[in-house]
């Protein structure tokens, strides 16, 4: 299938409500409308309908893509400020969310373990604030001039 074919059946499935694109996060708007989006269905039932998987969450192998999809649709659903991602190359951060002119980052983590992606992000952009929603972790930490709240995601 041509890039031109996956782009049409993309843009009628965003067109319809079935996903939603999420774009990265680039402080150059060219270079962000260009890139990789990732896709996030609205409707987790039709998800697993589609992969015919209605197993409990505990039990399924797509465990943190259906609860960082389910975050996604949370934050997209409470928040009308643009959300992007980051990516890192092997690494990224899960969502960048905009609020006024603060950017916060997101990230939604099965394991406890924060990775290099969210860290460089830290790093580059120096954040505020930052989420990490995990499966039991409560509470603050500072790393830096950043506040994180680690919150477990069925607090959403």
């Amino acid at each position: 299938m041509d890039y031109k074919t996956v782009e049409n059946y993309l843009s009628i499935l965003s067109n319809t409500y079935i996903i939603s694109l999420l774009l990265p996060f680039h402080k150059n708007l060219t270079t962000e409308l260009k890139k990789a989006k990732k896709i996030y269905f609205n409707d987790l039932g039709l998800r697993n309908s589609i992969i015919n998987n209605f197993s409990p969450i505990d039990t399924r192998t797509d465990r943190g893509m259906l609860i960082e999809n389910f975050i996604f649709n949370e934050i997209k659903s409470n928040f009308k400020d643009k959300i992007n991602y980051w990516p890192t190359g092997k690494a990224e951060v899960d969502f960048v969310l905009h609020i006024e002119n603060e950017i916060i980052p997101i990230e939604v983590k099965t394991q406890s373990k924060l990775k290099r992606g969210f860290f460089s992000f830290l790093k580059k952009y120096k954040p505020k604030r930052a989420i990490v929603f995990t499966e039991k972790e409560f509470g603050i930490k500072k790393i830096n001039s950043t506040t994180i709240a680690f919150v477990p995601y069925y607090f959403i």
